[in-house]
């Protein structure tokens, strides 16, 4: 989808940490007014985001939080009035914060923190965060946990989550250098022509689904789900095939959390762009029967629609947003991980050396006897 298309909603980025700032990367790539925040100078450098976009937020003589949560909370407290006059000056006109982190950091599992200073601008907040894979230290699963209790006591309107245990598997086979750079791209990619849809002048709505509906969605208090499928000619000759694809994304996520329970939903969106000669093939029967199915999904639930006609030669694509849902059950596993990992780790830190028995050598001295030589005069090795 052509950036020349204006978004629906002038979002405003601020990436927080070295997982924020790369995620702030993608969006600032596609024309987001985008600010990066680290206490780290060294990740400052890597992010492909002009400097004048690019603040440090932590101590004088320190670099980076060293995965310690209690160090990164310090640091935005004492830089909280120059991160929101830095907010104040670089995003005055947009719509929508979005706060993105990784939660396992030391200073990006303080998005909580992030999100009470910047709730002084008056803006509704959407973060986009983190969890750690399975493999990943037992310091990032206990900071991850605490960082998402933080958000939902904090102001923050929707939570969208990024499960890293998915992108481990399904991007296994990249190098190092892109493993989570594209994710972040793939990701960002949905968001932004999910954005883009209800501006977009070369579709001709059927149905319409605006920016304010898009708008009430985000605003949505809970955990926020977005996807997009590619659609063949035979998913859209049947209503129930064209179900099925739906809780495809639903279901499985992409790269965000799954184990919903999409019953608990408080609102969804399902909006479709075709050309017309795919449109053509498919009967009002057939819509009848997949908008009945959706309803049945995420029973008592806000249903926004949406059809769009695309250009011809245009792949058939659907959206699907579901908003309002509470913590999947990732979010159980890895805080079970965190509870038991978290308690073995405590238990080695504070443990300390162990003393020595040295019982048995006290009456040893293999060099008893001896005589040294020190500064051109013999000293005997016994005491004087």
């Amino acid at each position: 989808m052509s950036q020349a298309i204006k978004p629906s909603i002038k979002f405003g980025v601020v990436g927080l940490g070295q997982c924020g700032g790369n995620l702030t990367e993608e969006f600032y790539l596609k024309g987001y007014a985008c600010l990066c925040l680290n206490s780290s100078r060294t990740d400052l450098r890597a992010v492909k985001i002009p400097t004048e976009k690019q603040f440090y937020v932590g101590l004088k003589g320190r670099d980076g939080a060293g995965q310690d949560m209690d160090l990164g909370r310090i640091y935005l407290e004492r830089n909280a009035k120059k991160v929101l006059d830095i907010a104040m000056q670089e995003l005055l006109d947009v719509e929508h914060l979005i706060v993105t982190a990784g939660l396992g950091g030391g200073t990006g599992s303080n998005a909580g923190k992030l999100v009470e200073i910047l709730s002084e601008l008056d803006k509704p907040i959407t973060v986009i965060c983190t969890l750690p894979w399975d493999g990943e230290g037992s310091i990032s699963k206990v900071n991850a946990m605490k960082g998402l209790d933080a958000l939902i006591h904090s102001p923050v309107e929707s939570l969208i989550i990024i499960d890293n245990q998915k992108i481990r598997i399904q991007s296994s086979t990249r190098n190092p250098a892109e493993f989570y750079r594209s994710s972040n791209r793939f990701l960002v990619d949905i968001f932004d022509r999910m954005n883009r849809i209800s501006r977009g002048t070369q579709y001709t709505p059927l149905l319409g689904f605006g920016s304010e509906d898009l708008r009430q969605l985000f605003m949505t208090k809970g955990v926020f789900l977005f996807g997009e499928i590619i659609l063949t000619r035979e998913d859209l000759k049947s209503g129930g095939v064209l179900l099925e694809r739906l809780k495809e994304v639903w279901d499985k996520g992409g790269f965000l959390t799954s184990g919903f329970d999409l019953s608990q939903a408080s609102a969804a969106a399902v909006i479709l762009l075709a050309p017309q000669e795919v449109l053509a093939q498919t009967s009002a029967k057939d819509f009848e029967v997949f908008t009945g199915g959706v309803k049945d999904l995420v029973s008592s639930c806000a249903i926004y629609n949406g059809i769009f006609m695309t250009r011809p030669g245009d792949d058939a694509r659907l959206f699907a947003i579901l908003c309002g849902l509470p913590l999947p059950a990732r979010v159980d596993s890895v805080l079970r991980q965190a509870k038991s990992e978290g308690k073995m780790l405590s238990m080695k830190i504070t443990t300390g050396l162990q003393e020595l028995d040295l019982s048995g050598l006290d009456d040893i001295n293999i060099f008893q006897g001896r005589k040294h030589k020190a500064s051109g005069r013999q000293v005997d090795s016994a005491a004087e």
